[in-house]
Formats: C-alpha cells, sequence, structure tokens
C-alpha cells in the first residue's frame, strides 16, 4: 500500500472504529481474485502471489487482494463523509 494511500485512510479507519463500524464486510466487498490483477502493471506481486503461482492453491480456497482505493471509498460512503477526498492525493493525480 502506498504511504499516501494508508494517511488517506487513517481518519476513515479511526472514526470507524469510534463509531464500531464493521470494516471487514467492506474489505469484503472490495477484494477480487488475486489472478484478476493485472500485477505486470503494478510491478513485481507480492511474494504470496508468486508462491500461489507456483505450486498452487489448496483446493477449496482463493487467494484475494483488498484494493485499498475501493476500500475506502466504501468507507467513506459508510462514514458518509461527503466532503472528504474519494481518492488519497498522490493516486488521484495519476488517474485523472
Amino acid at each position: 500500500m502506498r504511504e499516501a494511500t494508508s494517511r488517506w485512510l487513517e481518519p476513515m479507519l479511526s472514526e470507524a472504529e469510534k463509531r464500531d463500524i464493521a470494516i471487514w464486510p467492506l474489505m469484503q466487498r472490495a477484494s477480487i481474485a488475486a489472478e484478476e490483477v493485472n500485477w505486470e502493471a503494478l510491478g513485481e506481486p507480492p511474494p504470496i502471489v508468486t508462491a500461489f503461482r507456483k505450486y498452487g492453491t489448496v483446493p477449496g480456497t482463493e487467494l484475494g487482494v483488498t484494493d485499498w482505493i475501493t476500500f475506502g471509498q466504501l468507507l467513506r460512503d459508510e462514514l458518509e463523509w461527503t466532503d472528504y477526498p474519494d481518492l488519497p492525493p498522490d493516486d488521484s493525480a495519476a488517474s485523472g
């Protein structure tokens, strides 16, 4: 996770904790199967992804990854923070 993304998420996570908002369901909604990620576009995949590619998975399991931007947007909506940026500063500059 990029540092800017972490800084962007931090106040929302703190507020979610104060309000006792369950973040796990939001993380699940923001997760995608690791094999669907274009790792080459993002750089080198994490070691766990490399290991799963090499050795396969245990039947009945799936390796998923969290899209932290999507998670943050879901959390922002849950908190109803309409005035809070919907993207971290670094990521919004890169995508727009």
